[in-house]
């Protein structure tokens, strides 16, 4: 009899013990599709570059000299990916973006033309392999000739 009762105990104590070392349930929150893709960049690698030789997924065209030596008021800038499930998000410190595609933007020269420099912003993300890009083209204006 008291075997059965050390054994029900050990059995109990046992439960009670490995109950708490699982992992606590949260509450499920239904997240729509750009909240999840959102929710999934927090979780990855991030990588800065100014550098296009540094080796990314995505490969990204500016006539950069055109609109420096302000031949060029504005440009379509393209964004070429190697992986199928990608965005992104694109910002200028001075010039307009606008005309928002799939893969593709138009930058527009700041208005001021005493304005020398801008730095357009590109992040990239990479929903394939969990990865995150910023890329940044930084532009110097020459002066114009008033």
């Amino acid at each position: 009899m008291f075997q059965r009762i050390f054994l029900f105990c050990g059995v109990i104590g046992g439960l009670l013990l490995s109950s708490c070392s699982l992992p606590k349930t949260t509450e499920y929150v239904n997240h729509t599709e750009a909240e999840s893709k959102m929710e999934r960049t927090e979780e990855i690698e991030i990588t800065e570059t100014e550098d296009a030789s540094v080796s990314m997924p995505f490969e990204v065209q500016i006539d950069k000299t055109a609109l420096q030596i302000r031949k060029e008021k504005e440009t379509t800038v393209m964004i070429t990916s190697s992986v199928a499930d990608w965005a992104f998000e694109v910002s200028a410190e001075n010039g307009k973006i606008s005309d928002m595609g799939k893969n593709s933007f138009t930058y527009t020269v700041p208005k001021d033309e005493d304005e020398r420099e801008d730095t357009i912003t590109i992040r990239l993300m990479d929903y394939e392999n969990g990865a995150l890009y910023s890329y940044k083209i930084p532009l110097i204006f020459l002066p114009t000739g008033k």
